[in-house]
């Protein structure tokens, strides 16, 4: 039997790794809440769904992400984006191809209304996609080349957010990495 023992705090403090405020809300996980305008409410029970309450004030009352208007989902990916340091808007828009979930453009990110994400309403799909253009967005230097993807991929793929993405979107991030690195022969 393991022998356990008890640590002051102080020496905890020198050996814990510090969680960042992103990284502590995500372990708190539960149902993500915000309201019309994009603002976080909270979250709560099982799951990892986003939610947009309908009743002001209360998230007693509220609809599925992927069910609410344009706007809103535009102020809710705001919100999102903003927590993980991107300093714009997140636009929104209907692309011809339903698999690309965004892009970043000239330092705007825009995600696409008809991406697999909105059939989850995953917040750590989301939160990825987001990571992942706000990469391209802090590294415009090689924007549109295979190397930006490869190393956008690579980003998303070592955060927390990742670790807790559905296996849909982990499936299409690993399949999309390893395209990227077989075409650089890395």
């Amino acid at each position: 039997m393991k022998k356990l023992t008890k640590k002051l705090l102080h020496e905890l403090a020198i050996s814990m790794p510090i969680i960042d405020e992103m990284e502590q809300q995500n372990f708190m996980g539960g149902t993500f809440y915000y309201d019309y305008s994009g603002n976080y409410l909270g979250s709560s029970g099982p799951g990892s769904d986003i939610r947009v309450a309908t009743n002001w004030g209360t998230i007693g009352e509220s609809i599925g992400f992927s069910e609410a208007a344009p706007s809103v989902v535009g102020g809710v990916l705001t919100s999102m984006a903003n927590s993980i340091g991107y300093s714009g808007t997140v636009g929104v828009s209907y692309y011809d191809d339903p698999g690309k979930y965004a892009q970043a453009q000239g330092g705007q990110i825009t995600y696409n209304l008809g991406s697999p994400s909105f059939g989850q309403d995953n917040y750590y799909d989301f939160l990825c996609t987001l990571l992942h253009e706000n990469h391209h967005v802090m590294t415009p230097e090689d924007a549109g080349s295979s190397e930006s993807e490869y190393y956008a991929y690579q980003y998303e793929m070592t955060t927390f957010a990742y670790s807790q993405a559905s296996d849909e979107y982990k499936t299409h991030a690993i399949n999309a990495f390893n395209h990227y690195r077989d075409k650089l022969g890395y």
